[in-house]
């Protein structure tokens, strides 16, 4: 399986400290969703930034 890289204007940014996330193998992606049923997408670029958006 190939990955396409992401272009800096598509990718998404840290949730935490707004580093565009392009090539970083640590990235996660939490969804959650809400009273409505939307669900929604928080990016981190590493295990640090997800640490510090729960905190």
């Amino acid at each position: 399986m190939s990955e396409t890289p992401i272009s800096e204007d598509e990718a998404p940014n840290c949730a935490v400290c707004s580093e565009s996330i392009t090539a970083l193998p640590t990235n996660r992606v939490i969804a959650t969703t809400g009273d409505d049923g939307e669900v929604s997408y928080n990016h981190f670029c590493s295990a640090s930034c997800e640490s510090s958006y729960h905190t």
